[in-house]
This record gives structure tokens, sequence and C-alpha cells, in this order.
């Protein structure tokens, strides 16, 4: 959890420092709901709540692994922007546009590269499936299934632990340019496809305003 310096005892700046998101090449961040008794709110006992925001940033195995948290009282600007305010890398995210300020030059020189998230993007075309639209839903998340099983297919190189940092950084380029191969052979064609429903789709956007928001991010490997 972080923390204002200054607010701890000495002996704790240390580890202020060692949650502060550490360096890495990729993160995943995203902020969930959560309920928070506001005494100052002036409402009767019992309706003393609030919804504030705790979140999250966390790397993949091969960039730590490791997961750290922030907590806001509001899902206001500062709290992501704060969060990532000295990162240094791609960040996966959904389409909340406080990420999209944090990649241009509004807050400074632009450090990070926007990656749409999957996960997100998916739960837009689940909804259309369960809802009415199931055969649209349903050919999104099949085309999203097979960038999944690509993905899935590919075996990631692990360096061993007794690996020197240019051993390891020569098998971890090994591996990317192995894994772009894939991507270009099999996941391109499922991105083409899926490029060309939605702009069949778009203005409409029968599939949810979450996935029409998105779509530039899918657009940027073609």
């Amino acid at each position: 959890m972080r923390t204002r310096r200054g607010e701890l005892p000495a002996t704790l700046e240390r580890v202020v420092d060692i949650v502060d998101v550490p360096e890495t090449d990729k993160t995943l961040p995203d902020g969930t709901p959560v309920d928070m008794q506001d005494y100052n709110s002036g409402k009767p006992r019992g309706q003393r709540m609030r919804e504030a925001r705790l979140w999250a940033a966390t790397a993949p195995p091969r960039e730590g692994p490791w997961t750290v948290f922030d907590f806001t009282a509001s899902r206001a600007t500062g709290g992501p922007r704060d969060f990532l305010a000295d990162a240094r890398c791609r960040v996966v995210c959904n389409a909340y546009t406080v990420y999209g300020k944090l990649a241009t030059a509004e807050y400074g020189p632009p450090a990070i590269i926007l990656a749409g998230c999957w996960a997100h993007m998916r739960r837009y075309f689940r909804e259309a499936h369960l809802s009415g639209h199931p055969a649209e839903g349903a050919a999104f998340l099949h085309l999203i299934g097979l960038l999944y099983a690509a993905e899935r297919g590919h075996a990631a190189t692990v360096p061993p632990g007794d690996a020197t940092a240019t051993e390891r950084a020569a098998l971890l380029r090994a591996d990317d340019a192995r894994r772009l191969e894939m991507r270009r052979e099999r996941s391109l064609p499922v991105l083409a496809q899926i490029r060309e429903k939605m702009d069949a789709l778009l203005p409409s956007a029968k599939t949810g305003s979450g996935a029409r928001e998105l779509l530039p991010d899918v657009r940027k490997p073609l």
C-alpha cells in the first residue's frame, strides 16, 4: 500500500520505497470500487458510505512478478496519475480516459505506451452475447479465443536462476523474436477479422461502448 512520505517513521521509509511501482517493461493497472465509511458526510448513521477506489498494478512473471496497491477516496484523475507517475513502460489497461492522458504531453513528455486490455475488451462482447446480440457477441468471443490460444501455444523462455544479466537479456530477446513471429503468423489475421467486424458494426456499436472506445488500440497492431 502506498502512502505519502513524511507520514511514516524513518524506519518505514524503506518499506514505502519497496512498494512503489518498480521499473518494468510492462505493467497492468486497474481500479476496483470499494466501500468507504465517510463520517463527515453529514448523512444519517447507516448511510455514511461512499465509493472509493483500490488501485492495483501488476507485472507478468517475466517482469517481476510483483503486485502493488494504492488507495484513493475517489476515481479522480489524481489516483492513477500519481500511481503511474514514474512509470516508464507499456501500460496494458482499459479505456479509462485518464490512461490516455498519461500517454500524451498533457502531464509532461509521455513516458508510457498504452496497449488495450483484451480481458476488458472481451467482457463487452460477452455481455452482448448474453443480452440482445448473441450471434455478434459469439463471433467476437470466438475470435478473441483464437488470440488467447495463440498466446498459450507459445512456450515462453524462462532464464535459469544462475543466468547472468547478459545471458538473461539475450534469452529474452530471442523469446521476443519468436513470439513476434508467432503473432504475425497466427494473430494478425485474427486481428484483421476483428477489425473488419467492428468496422461493420460501428458507429452503431451493438457490442457496447467499451468496445468502441478500445477500437483504436485494437487497430494498432495492424
